[in-house]
Order: structure tokens, then sequence, then C-alpha cells
């Protein structure tokens, strides 16, 4: 009898410590490539705007920030095609097809443009 029990808690255990190195090693994290992309926005007067909405979205993955104190922002993404929407209180919305490339960063300087909200804005 206790030749029995032995038998069966050892396979069991070989079973488990088999079960679980192999879902470890077909659950681990991918690696993905990334890039960057930078740039400044602007208004006509090439004036900075100061805290206007970037969004960058595709099916996969959405994006948002800030442009800081200088209208400058940089975002990290995976690489990839993404619809860029930059936004402003007081200025029209900003819409445009970017790509993204592994280890490269890109530079999109925008400007946008009076119209939409009668909200005030900062610029700098």
């Amino acid at each position: 009898m206790k030749t029995i029990v032995f038998a069966c808690v050892s396979l069991l255990l070989a079973l488990t410590l088999w079960q679980s190195s192999s879902l470890a090693q077909t659950h681990q994290p991918v690696p993905r490539a990334e890039g960057n992309l930078k740039g400044l926005v602007s208004d006509p007067n090439e004036a900075r705007v100061v805290g206007a909405k970037i969004t960058l979205e595709n099916k996969q993955y959405r994006f948002e920030a800030g442009s800081n104190d200088e209208g400058a922002f940089d975002v990290r993404l995976p690489v990839g095609e993404y619809q860029l929407t930059i936004e402003s209180n007081g200025f029209k919305v900003y819409k445009k097809r970017v790509r993204v490339e592994a280890d490269k960063t890109d530079t999109i300087n925008v400007t946008i443009w009076p119209g939409g909200g009668s909200h005030p804005f900062k610029i700098k």
C-alpha cells in the first residue's frame, strides 16, 4: 500500500513540475520594438501651445501625452502606424497618420489653427 501511495504522489509531483516548467516557457513576455515621436505644437504666429492634448492610437494601442511648457512633446511607442490627434482649447483639431519605426526618433512640428471652442489657451 505504501508503495502505491508513494508512486501516485511521485507521479503527481512529476506532472506538476513538468506542467509548471512548460507554462513558464510559453508565457514569457515578448519584447517589443519601440521608437519615439517628438515635436513642437505652435500656433500660426509660431507661438508655442502649452498643454495641448496629444493622442496616438491604432487598433492595438492608445497613448496620451501633453505638450510641455515649451510646447514640446516626446512619446515612446511600439512600432507601427498611428493616428496622431492634437487638441487644444480655442484651436481646430489636428489629425495626421504617422509611422513609428524601431529604435528611431521621428520629429513632427505641428501648427494648429484657431477655431473650435472659445476657451482661453496658454501660449509661450
